[in-house]
């Protein structure tokens, strides 16, 4: 863990001098059990922001496969609570791994998108994330970032140094388990009220 709050501190540092970071409703977040973030998705520089606000609980949280190709950054990755993905592929590994870190009590983030969005408007949600709040009966707490697409919107090379903020709204369980329904439809319907709650509270935010 020595690594992992080494990494934590140094990050907040860096985030909070060049980038002003701040952070609005961290008391939303439980202090105990299995909990999941779910996060609007704009920018690459996202999974760095989010968890370094978060003093309370460690994190843990899935990033692209590409990115541990590299052995010694893999391990390093790991070491820091990160978990490879395959995006697009219906990794049944990884949302296990996801299920099981929840059934422990740990804490997760997720991006229920699955990709960055192009405008900063909100996309569908993918079926894994659906599939691990459900099987997980996890506490979800949504996340809303904002400002990360002036830092680094998709396809700049180069951060800009603007204001960043993260969001964190009231948790809330999932309403729509119906097991009448085939598992496609089901995971659309949660998919939708989790996405439902990230834009309530991007919403609230706006009306301020």
């Amino acid at each position: 863990m020595i690594l992992y709050y080494l990494t934590h501190i140094i990050s907040s540092i860096i985030c909070k001098i060049f980038f002003r970071l701040e952070v609005k409703g961290i008391e939303n977040i439980p202090k105990k059990g299995g909990v999941l973030l779910v996060s609007n998705h704009v920018s690459n520089m996202d999974p760095i922001f989010i968890p370094t606000v978060v003093w309370r609980r460690k994190f843990n949280f899935l990033a692209k496969e590409e990115l541990f190709r590299i052995p010694i950054i893999a391990a390093y990755f790991r070491r820091i609570k990160m978990f490879p993905i395959k995006r697009g592929k219906g990794d049944l590994g990884a949302i296990k791994k996801a299920i099981d870190l929840l059934n422990k009590g740990e804490m997760l983030l997720l991006f229920p998108e699955g990709t960055r969005s192009p405008n900063g408007e909100l996309l569908p949600a993918q079926p894994g994330t659906a599939m691990i709040a459900l099987k997980s009966g996890a506490t979800l707490v949504p996340s809303y970032i904002h400002g990360t697409e002036k830092v680094l919107p998709k396809g700049a090379k180069f951060p800009k140094f603007k204001k960043v903020t993260v969001y964190f709204g009231e948790p809330f369980t999932l309403k729509n388990n119906q097991t009448s329904l085939d598992s496609k439809e089901k995971y659309k319907i949660i998919g939708e009220e989790i996405m439902g709650k990230i834009a309530q509270l991007r919403d609230s935010i706006i009306s301020k």
